[in-house]
């Protein structure tokens, strides 16, 4: 009895380490009406919650956040944190906030794995728009 409470105590405590900890790393982003490969997404964990950071841009139109208001405007876009605070929830990564850094606007997000990819979903009120992103 005590080996099986041991073993099963033991898969529990790996199942909650190994939920989401796929996510982290590089992602690349993908233009939604070209397809073309837009910038590269650093994922990283740090106290439950999740945040990503710009590292690179394939084809950048503006290399600052010429649109971002506040702190961000007219900051570098490699390098901005563009999302954080997301918490695991219901095997979704949620109540976090993600910028656009093309119109610099900031949306409610969410991010979940589907398959080998990613899903992140930035909604305003409830309408919302879904990328793909893949492991790089």
């Amino acid at each position: 009895m005590k080996k099986l409470f041991l073993a099963l105590l033991a898969i529990g405590l790996f199942a909650t380490t190994t939920v989401g900890a796929g996510i982290t790393g590089n992602w690349t982003t993908y233009d939604d009406k070209t397809g073309k490969k837009k910038s590269i997404i650093k994922i990283s964990k740090h106290g439950g919650k999740l945040s990503g950071t710009i590292t690179k841009l394939y084809h950048p139109t503006h290399t600052k956040c010429v649109a971002c208001r506040g702190r961000l405007h007219n900051k570098p876009i490699v390098g901005m944190t563009v999302f954080s605070g997301l918490r695991l929830k219901d095997g979704k990564w949620q109540g976090g906030k993600i910028l656009d850094p093309k119109n610099g606007k900031w949306y409610t997000c969410e991010i979940w794995e589907e398959g080998k990819n990613l899903k992140v979903r930035g909604y305003i009120l409830m309408f919302y728009r879904t990328q793909t992103w893949k492991r790089k």
